[in-house]
Parts: C-alpha cells; structure tokens; sequence
C-alpha cells in the first residue's frame, strides 16, 4: 500500500492522504477503460483508508512484518490492479502477470488494459536500463521493441497511438548505439548480426553524403567510422561489397575497405587480394586532391614483391618526384632495406580492426609463408624480394647481399 500510495513509512496520516490525491489527480495518460480507471481509484482509496487509519495501519504493519499480507483481487478489479502496480514501478510483476492473462480469452476492453499495463512497464524497464552507467542500449531497445509489438498485435494499432509514437521516436533516437553496442558483443555471439543488419540498414536509409545526419546526434561518417572499429575486416569488405550502386561511399570507406583488404591479405596470407586494395588506393588517388597516396600505393607494392615499384612510389630515386616526402626518404635511406620494412610494419592496419586488434605480426610471418612466396613467384617479383625480406628479422647475410643491388 505504501509503494502503491507512493508514500513513505514514516508519513503521518495527513501525508498519506496527500499521496493518495497526488496519485488520485494524475491519472494514466493513455488510453485505459473507465472500468480500469475507477478500479484504480478504488484500489488507492483502499490503500489510503488503511493506513491513514491508526488502527487498521498498525495491524497492516504487523503483518508486512509477519509476511502474511495476503489480497485477493476481484477479477473486475485486475486491469485497475494492474495500473497501479506499473504506477508503483513493479514492472516485472506487471508483465508476469499479464503474460497468464493473455492465454486466457478475455473481454476486449479488459485485454486492452491488460496490454497497455504490460507495454507501459515495458517502457519503465527501457528508461531503467538507460539510467544505468553506462547505459544499456541493447536492453532498453529489446524490451521498447517487446512494448510496440504487444500494443500493435495484441492491442491492435488505434491503442495508445500517442504511446506508440513516444516508443518509436525513442527507437529511432537510440537504435544507431544499440546497433553498435550488438557489434561490440563477442565475435562469436550470435546477436552480433543482428548489428551488421542494423549497420546495413543504417548506411542504405540515409544515401549520400558523410554529413549527412542520423538519429542519435551521428553524422553518416561519424557512425561508420565508430561501426568500423567495431568490424572485423571481412564483415567491412562485405559491407561494401553488398551496399548498392546509388549508393556512392565516401572516401573514408573507400580507404577503410582498402586497409582491410591488405589486413585480409596479410592474416589469411592471400597476397592477390594486396592488388584489391591497391585499386582502391589508385581511386582514391584520382579522385582525392587533398591526399596523393602514395605511401600506401608504395607499400601495397612492397607486400606484392615489387621493390622497385614501392621506390617510385616513395619517391627514393628522384629529388624531383611529385610523391617524395623527405621525412620517409630520411628514415629509409638511414636504415637500408630494415627501415623500409619497419615502415611497412608500422603501417599495417590491425588495429583498425576487431579481429585483428590484438595479433602482432612480422613481416617475416607473411613473406616466409609458401602460398605467399608462390605467388609472388609466378608475379617474377623482382630480385626473390620476398624470399630475402622474409628473413629480415633474423637479417640473415644472404638476404642482405641478395637486396644489396637495389639499397646499397
């Protein structure tokens, strides 16, 4: 009675009957029947009339303390039941109790009731999990989701049509950081596709333009960028891959899905797919004033074997050339061969993704592996680049004599 009063223990009976009419004169916004609303009143009323009463109130205490407060419920008073229950923030009680009721055939004002009382606890399980620190994005979504369908199939659309349109407006606010609180699940979980869906759904709704805005205060750009590092490298190269043509990506995810071929390449020792992320660089070359590339180019062509390629691309062999950045000149010509491929180990991409985050690789784990010398024989790299860099780890002395010809 007190939770249901909203009253405290300790209120004197003039606080208790000032509960009982602040409940009394705010009645359920939505759409309860008349039946259900007098029911309610009925109920507090009840509530009130034990425990301003001395008497009846101290017996009442007794008995929460003995536990042997036992009410039995009018079936005509339920839906009221029901009401103030939610109103009390007994959620889980709430939808227990109207999960039974609704295997039963019940009267269509009485059910209607019943399925408003169960969505609006819903709703308070949704606002519980968001006040938590963090937030709870996945179950306050599951459990809005749970409320819009209940009043949708079981309390038909024309319920609480002002309810239902406060649920899907917070679905819609909240739904692109549910979406990425499922992609950060582990990579094993099953929900997780449920995230890469969303992301699709996300990216194929909004169209064009990294500007454009999403709910939830995310820009296009801003929310990929924050679903990417939430992706592992296949999931973003299938992503790309099935998003439509009218769709243009930007040029972040173009060269997002270009480091994730090298990182596909590099981890799965699949080197061909080096030449995919090459054609990406290229397009980004040539539609991007503001970046020319280079580096990248020129180290897709290191992984590739193509030595010789790479220095054109970093400008090694020419003051003159358009892509010559002294501060890598620098760092390569002081170290030789090594530097070279400590600026390609420093460069590779796992960190940018969710399957490859934590992985710690060597060049030498990639050229050493047969599938990728094979390869890169029948590409006739020039010099067996790959056989000599493979071993630059343990510098072997005829690695270095076989690269001596191209850095002296």
């Amino acid at each position: 009675f007190y939770q249901v009063l909203g009253a405290e223990t300790h209120f004197l009976g003039d606080g208790i009957r000032r509960a009982y009419e602040a409940r009394v004169s705010k009645p359920p916004p939505y759409g309860f029947s008349q039946e259900a609303l007098l029911s309610r009143r009925q109920i507090l009323q009840a509530a009130c009339e034990t425990l301003a009463n001395h008497q009846n109130r101290g017996e009442y205490n007794l008995g929460l303390i003995e536990d042997t407060i036992m009410t039995d419920v009018p079936w005509d008073k339920v839906a009221g039941a029901l009401c103030v229950l939610q109103e009390a923030g007994e959620s889980e009680v709430v939808i227990q109790t109207g999960q039974s009721l609704l295997c039963e055939r019940l009267p269509k004002l009485f059910k209607q009731d019943v399925v408003l009382a169960m969505a609006l606890a819903y709703v308070d399980q949704s606002r519980d999990a968001m006040a938590l620190s963090p937030p709870d994005f996945i179950r306050s979504c599951e459990v809005l989701e749970r409320a819009l369908k209940l009043l949708q199939e079981e309390g038909a659309s024309s319920l609480a049509p002002d309810l239902q349109k406060q649920i899907d407006e917070t679905l819609e606010e909240i739904t692109p950081r549910y979406i990425l609180e499922l992609l950060s699940l582990p990579l094993d979980e099953n929900k997780r596709e449920e995230g890469l869906q969303g992301v699709r759904n996300i990216l194929w709704s909004v169209g064009g333009g990294g500007a454009a805005a999403i709910a939830g205060g995310f820009t296009r750009e801003d929310f990929m960028k924050q679903a990417f590092l939430r992706m592992t490298a296949s999931e973003q190269v299938e992503l790309f891959a099935a998003t439509p043509s009218n769709i243009p990506p930007e040029s972040f995810e173009v060269y997002g899905v270009a480091l994730a071929f090298v990182a596909q390449a590099f981890v799965g020792k699949k080197p061909h797919l080096i030449q995919n992320a090459d054609r990406w660089f290229e397009q980004l070359q040539q539609t991007n004033i503001e970046m020319d590339f280079a580096l990248e180019r020129g180290l897709c062509s290191l992984l590739a074997g193509d030595i010789d390629k790479c220095r054109i691309w970093l400008g090694l062999d020419s003051d003159d050339s358009p892509y010559r950045d002294p501060s890598i000149v620098e760092f390569v010509v002081e170290n030789s061969l090594p530097g070279l491929c400590k600026l390609l180990e420093t460069w590779l991409v796992f960190p940018k993704f969710r399957d490859t985050q934590d992985l710690q690789f060597k060049l030498g784990d990639y050229y050493d592996d047969p599938i990728v010398l094979r390869y890169l024989e029948r590409l006739e790299s020039a010099l067996a680049a790959a056989a000599a860099i493979a071993r630059i780890g343990a510098v072997k002395t005829s690695a270095i004599h076989a690269l001596q010809k191209v850095f002296p």
